[in-house]
C-alpha cells in the first residue's frame, strides 16, 4: 500500500505528541512528574523533622530532661520529693534518699551521728545547677566535723516552693524519725508571703507526679514557663493559645490572705512551744534564718533588718537577720551580687560556701558546737 505525504505527517504528529488537542490524556504526563517530584521533597522534608525531632530528643535525654525530681502528695505539708531517687539534669546528680531528704545517704548512716535537720524552701534545696556537696548544707556539715570532736550530720529537708507553714509541718513530720538535735529553719520573705499549705495539681510539670514521657516535649513546656515567669507573655496572646501552655495550678489550701504574714508567724510560735520545746529540746537549739535576696544586698548602703525578722524579734522567737551577714562579706568585693547569686534568690556555688560560713559562725555563738 502507497502512503501519502499527509499520511506520514499524520504518523509524525501521533509519534511525537505535537499536534495533540488540548486535555488529550498525553499532556498528563508533564503533570504527573511535578507530582511526584512534590511528593520526594514532601517525604524527604518529613524524614528531615524526623530525624531533627528524635535528635533533639535524644540530646535532651542525655541532659536529663526526662528525669526530673518527682514529688509525691503529703497530707500534712501538701507535697515532697519522692523517697529513692536519683535525678540527673544537666550532668548534676540529684540524691533524694529514704526519708525524701536531698541526701546520698540512707537514714541509717546518720544514726550515731547528732543531727541538725535544716527545713527550707528552693534555696536550700539547691536546685540542679550545683553539685550536692557544695550546697550550704553539706558545706556547713564539712565546716563543723572539721572542728568538732564528736561528728554531726546536717540533713537538707529543703524542698522547691515550700511556705514557712509547709517548711514547719515538714519538721513535724520529720522530728519523730530522724531526732534532730538542732533544726535550722531557712527562709526568705517571700516565704511568708505564700499560701500556708499548697497540695499538687495532676499534670504540673513543675512539680511532676511521673517521669515526662518526652524530654523534648519538657524541656519546651518548662521553657515557656520560665520564660512567661519573666516577661509575662502568655497573657498576651489568645486565651485559646495561652492555655496550651498554662501549667495546672497546685490547689491552695483556703486562707485569709490579708493575714498570710501573720499566719506564718503563729505558725513559727506555734510550732516552737508545741512541737520543739514539747520534745524536750531548748528554744536555744532551733535558729529562724531570714536570708536576704539579691537587689536587697545589690546596693551601695547598708540593708535594712527584714521586717519579717523584726516581727519575729518582737514575738520572742528565736530568729537570725542575715542581711547584714551576707552584705558585710560580699561589700568587700564591691556589691555585685552575680558572684554568689544566679537570680534574685538562689545561690551559685560561691553563695553556698558564704551561706555555710555565715550559719557556722551563728552555730558557734549558739554554741551548738563545743
Amino acid at each position: 500500500m502507497c502512503t501519502t505525504d499527509a499520511d506520514r505527517a499524520d504518523q509524525q504528529q501521533e509519534s511525537t505528541g505535537k499536534g495533540a488537542p488540548s486535555g488529550a490524556p498525553l499532556a498528563s504526563k508533564p503533570a504527573s512528574g511535578l507530582l511526584r517530584r512534590i511528593a520526594g521533597r514532601l517525604t524527604l522534608l518529613i524524614v528531615s523533622v524526623a530525624v531533627c525531632v528524635a535528635g533533639a530528643e535524644l540530646v535532651f535525654r542525655f541532659f536529663g530532661m526526662a528525669n526530673p525530681v518527682l514529688y509525691k502528695e503529703n497530707p500534712q505539708c501538701g507535697y515532697e520529693p519522692a523517697p529513692n531517687q536519683v535525678s540527673h539534669r544537666l550532668g548534676i546528680a540529684v540524691h533524694i534518699n529514704d526519708l525524701g531528704l536531698r541526701d546520698d545517704e540512707k537514714s541509717s548512716a546518720f544514726r550515731d551521728a547528732k543531727r541538725i535537720l535544716v527545713v527550707g524552701d528552693s534555696v536550700t534545696f539547691g536546685g540542679s545547677r550545683v553539685r550536692q556537696q557544695d550546697l550550704f548544707t553539706e558545706a556547713l556539715e564539712r565546716k563543723i566535723n572539721s572542728s568538732n570532736r564528736a561528728p554531726i550530720k546536717v540533713l537538707n529537708a529543703g524542698v522547691n516552693g515550700y511556705s514557712v507553714t509547709q517548711m514547719l509541718n515538714r519538721a513535724k513530720t520529720l522530728i519523730p524519725i530522724v531526732k534532730p538535735d538542732y533544726l535550722i529553719v531557712y527562709a526568705i520573705e517571700d516565704d511568708f508571703h505564700r499560701p500556708p499549705l499548697t497540695f499538687l495539681a495532676d499534670g504540673n510539670f513543675v512539680y511532676p507526679t511521673r517521669k515526662p514521657s518526652s524530654a523534648l516535649g519538657q524541656f519546651i513546656l518548662l521553657s515557656v514557663h520560665h520564660l512567661d515567669k519573666r516577661y509575662g507573655f502568655l497573657k498576651r496572646l489568645p486565651s485559646k493559645v495561652s492555655r496550651i501552655w498554662e501549667r495546672p495550678r497546685n490547689r491552695d489550701v483556703p486562707y485569709h490572705t490579708n493575714r498570710v504574714v501573720d499566719i506564718h508567724v503563729e505558725a513559727i510560735a506555734d510550732f516552737v512551744h508545741n512541737s520543739w520545746e514539747s520534745t524536750g529540746h531548748p528554744k536555744e537549739n532551733i535558729m529562724i534564718c531570714i536570708a536576704p535576696t539579691s537587689s536587697v544586698l545589690n546596693t551601695n548602703a547598708t540593708p535594712q533588718q527584714s521586717s519579717i525578722s523584726t516581727m519575729l524579734a518582737h514575738a520572742n522567737l528565736p530568729v537570725q537577720d542575715l542581711t547584714a551577714d551576707f552584705h558585710s562579706e560580699i561589700s568587700k568585693l564591691g556589691t555585685d551580687t552575680r558572684r554568689y547569686f544566679w537570680d534574685e534568690v538562689h545561690y551559685v556555688e560561691k553563695g553556698h560556701a558564704l551561706a555555710a560560713e555565715i550559719l557556722f559562725r551563728h552555730i558557734l555563738q549558739a554554741g551548738w558546737i563545743k
